[in-house]
This record gives structure tokens, C-alpha cells and sequence, in this order.
């Protein structure tokens, strides 16, 4: 099983970027931005961490879990599966979306096939898709 959390790296920060930050021990969770010289300093000392996305991520977006199926979430005419890498023998956890086609009664759109690392990134996605 992986951790919870992961060392973000500078290139994922952004508005709205959602992280925690350690002080004295006690995590704290923040979504802005410190300044660039206090956020190289506070990424090299470790002293920041982003928790993996999770189903209650992307519950927390709407999506619905698809009772019967493993990794299965709906929202709309979107369909979400989430990968586990250990479970499916991929390199990394993999997301794909797919939109269902709402003119004829068969047929889906791939619209997305990657790695989504956490919450923030799949509110970005979402939202250049439109479906946020």
C-alpha cells in the first residue's frame, strides 16, 4: 500500500493548489501559495505534503462510486476509472474518462487517459474539460 502523502515538487504549485504544511510537528492544511523563496526552502527542509487522491476526492466532485465495480465513479454522462497500479499491473495509478455520447444511444469519447496525483490536479482537468 502507498502512503497517504507524497513530497509535492514546485512545478504542481498553483492557485488553489491544496497541500499541508508542517509547523512544530502538526500538519496544517493550506491552499496558498507562500512565497517563492519560503517555498523552495520549505520543500527542501520537507516541511510540505500532498495527500494522494482518493475516492473521497472525487466523491467530493460529484462523482458518484458506481456500486458493482471496482473502480468505477459517474457524474453526468462522465464516466471515471481509477486504476490501482498494484492491482492492475500499470506503472502508475491511472485515471480515464470517458464521455458518453448523448446524441446516439451507443458510443463514448475517451477524454482523458493519465496519472492524476491528487485532488488539485483533477479540479484543473475538470474544469479544462468542462465538467467543472
Amino acid at each position: 500500500m502507498k502512503d497517504e502523502y507524497y513530497p509535492p515538487e514546485i512545478e504542481e504549485f498553483h492557485i488553489g493548489f491544496e497541500y499541508e504544511m508542517r509547523v512544530e510537528n502538526e500538519w496544517f492544511y493550506r491552499n496558498v501559495i507562500p512565497k517563492w523563496d519560503g517555498l523552495k526552502s520549505m520543500i527542501k527542509e520537507n516541511s510540505l505534503r500532498v495527500k494522494y487522491l482518493d475516492r473521497k476526492d472525487i466523491e467530493s466532485l460529484g462523482f458518484v462510486f458506481k456500486v458493482g465495480t471496482e473502480s468505477s465513479y459517474i457524474k453526468d454522462n462522465i464516466t471515471m476509472h481509477v486504476y490501482d497500479a498494484k492491482r492492475w499491473n500499470t506503472e502508475n495509478d491511472t485515471i480515464t474518462m470517458f464521455k458518453k455520447d448523448l446524441i446516439r444511444a451507443v458510443g463514448k469519447t475517451i477524454v482523458f487517459s493519465g496519472t492524476i496525483k491528487n485532488k488539485s490536479e483533477l479540479k484543473r482537468l475538470l474544469k479544462m474539460l468542462g465538467i467543472l
